[in-house]
């Protein structure tokens, strides 16, 4: 069965025997608020300052996924931007007709002293940014220290995130990166996933699962560049 998309619900498809141990959590376990997405050309020592989500609550987790497309071969980026979020994963990828791809992802817990606006600092050359942050309810500290992660370098596709083992009833996430960003390129859905968020540069999918293997996701891209320099992102997050 499904439940309507309405800003924060999930749509979410129920196996009706889903087995022991691997029942889907309901619908109304996860939250999602309004992403926050900035997208653009960065040119050297100008800083990347994006609002917080509007509708985020107090204990909402929140991720960002930055990527950083440059033809140079090196890119000085802060390590963590202001404003207590802590990196978690990052990779650096080189593509094979040159230049780099740069991708970091943070979490921290939105709080009712929430800043109005998040700098994440600037690269030290001309880049394509892409960034998205998306902020949920129903993850605790606890839990979000039991996620089970895996980040692929993907310089030349195809765009595949791992299976993660889930420990039991949990939200995935899979985040996708490419080199296109502020160019273009356009994310097909996936089959069995909500589309949270997709720019250029970043997709976000997402879906309520029972215990054991996620199954591998396979992203497609329609670019105006081949694949290059790209990431797939698996996290399985316990739900109580």
């Amino acid at each position: 069965m499904s439940a309507a998309l309405g800003g924060c619900q999930l749509f979410l498809d129920v196996d009706d025997d889903p087995g022991e141990g691997k029942k889907v959590p309901p619908a109304g376990a996860v939250a999602f608020r309004t992403p926050v997405t900035w997208e653009a050309y960065l040119g050297g020592a100008v800083k990347l300052i994006v609002d917080k989500p509007r509708d985020a609550q107090p204990g909402d987790r929140m991720i960002a996924t930055l990527a950083l497309s440059a033809r140079d071969t090196i890119v000085y980026y802060p390590a963590e931007p202001t404003g207590v979020w802590k990196q978690f994963d990052a990779t650096t990828s080189v593509c094979p007709e040159g230049g780099r791809q740069y991708v970091r992802y943070w979490t921290r817990v939105f709080t009712e002293n929430e800043p109005v606006q998040y700098d994440f600092g600037a690269p030290s050359s001309f880049v394509t940014a892409s960034l998205v942050i998306v902020a949920f309810s129903g993850i605790t500290p606890e839990r979000f220290e039991a996620r089970v992660t895996k980040l692929v370098d993907l310089p030349a596709g195809p765009l595949v995130a791992p299976s993660v083992d889930a420990s039991g009833p949990s939200l995935l996430l899979a985040v996708f990166t490419n080199r296109t960003g502020a160019n273009g390129g356009k994310w097909a859905p996936i089959d069995g996933l909500n589309t949270r968020q997709a720019i250029g540069g970043v997709a976000v999918f997402d879906a309520l699962v029972g215990g054991g293997p996620t199954g591998d996701r396979t992203a497609t891209v329609t670019s105006p560049v081949p694949i290059c320099g790209a990431t797939a992102f698996a996290m399985s997050l316990p739900l109580p």
